[in-house]
């Protein structure tokens, strides 16, 4: 959306306009608590949908569950460092929903596999975004 990033809490209209570097990333401190506010906004949903999916009593495939955890982990790490790189971690993200997609696996949990594959990958352009902005880093 031209603009940049939307707040769901802030009607169109008094939604003041963006300021967003060339680069991309948010340039002020508004544009910079907008972007946590997406971040805070995927952790929910990935929340919900672990919830969600423990009522199933369905186990998780291994193939989706130990990468996956592996880079939540890895995330979680990542992100508690300002100055770690959580690039690679995109694309691992990225390789896994690709390598899964090809795969065999149960057609109920793949929907809940892709969204929460999908929410990481979002959080990771968050912590990206926050972490290399302008008002951050100076």
């Amino acid at each position: 959306m031209a603009g940049g990033p939307v707040s769901p809490r802030v009607p169109p209209l008094q939604r003041p306009v963006s300021t967003v570097a060339a680069s991309g990333r948010p340039s002020n401190l508004r544009d910079v608590l907008i972007r946590l506010e997406d971040g805070i906004a995927e952790t929910r949903a990935i929340a919900r949908t672990v919830d969600a999916s423990t009522r199933t009593a369905t186990e998780w495939d291994r193939r989706f569950r130990e990468p996956w955890l592996e880079l939540m982990t890895e995330s979680g790490r990542r992100i508690a460092d300002p100055d770690a790189d959580v690039a690679p971690l995109r694309r691992r993200a990225e390789r896994l929903a690709h390598e899964l997609s090809g795969e065999e696996l149960t057609g109920l949990l793949w929907p809940t596999y892709g969204a929460l594959i999908s929410n990481l990958i979002n959080i990771i352009d968050v912590v990206d975004d926050v972490a290399s902005s302008i008002p951050v880093r100076t």
